[in-house]
């Protein structure tokens, strides 16, 4: 009798250290989906520094205040004559030509992207899906999509400012090649005149 309640205090036991290990393993897949969340925004963050401009018109900044956890079902923009009401965009135009975009990532849900070119803040981009009630399988899958999103993003930045790279030094070494012809063109000009 005794033997029998031993194996199943191992097997009890044995099955608590599983849960454990399996809630442990799942929490530091989530930190680790936000990390490189995280770390996708600091390179992309780095290299739109290099370039004000872009970064000034194209893209849209955070606030440095941290984000309120609570959420709301829309946001409202009001206009001049009248308020526009929308969980996503609306027809409103900016000041610079553009259709308004709120300034989030993807929507209340977590489903659906809606702004690309929104830059959260270090505080968004940790707290991100905090204020849903979702099972962790259910949220480490959302954090995998921002992932697979915000990292395409960053690489195809990289490759745009790449390419813009590569054909200013092919311009310069172009027109430095001219320059030398032009300098040896005129060396052959004066070595002959005398």
């Amino acid at each position: 009798m005794q033997y029998q309640q031993t194996r199943e205090i191992e097997k009890l036991k044995r099955s608590l250290l599983n849960d454990f290990i399996d809630r442990i393993n799942q929490r530091n897949t989530l930190i680790l989906l936000r990390l490189q969340i995280v770390q996708s925004y600091l390179s992309l963050t780095d290299i739109l520094h290099q370039f004000p401009l872009t970064r000034q018109s194209h893209f849209m900044w955070s606030k440095t205040n941290p984000p309120a956890l609570s959420s709301s079902s829309s946001s409202t923009i009001e206009t001049g004559e009248s308020t526009a009401i929308s969980s996503v965009t609306t027809e409103v135009v900016t000041k610079n030509g553009y259709q308004y975009q709120p300034k989030k990532l993807v929507d209340e849900n977590g489903i659906d992207l809606v702004n690309l070119w929104y830059i959260p803040s270090f505080i968004e981009q940790l707290t991100l899906f905090k204020n849903l009630k979702l099972d962790m399988n259910e949220l480490q899958k959302r954090l995998k999509y921002v992932l697979r999103i915000v990292s395409s993003f960053n690489d195809l930045i990289h490759i745009i400012v790449g390419y813009a790279q590569l054909n200013a030094i092919a311009a310069n070494a172009d027109q430095r090649c001219k320059d030398y012809f032009y300098y040896i063109k005129i060396q052959l000009i004066h070595s002959f005149s005398f």
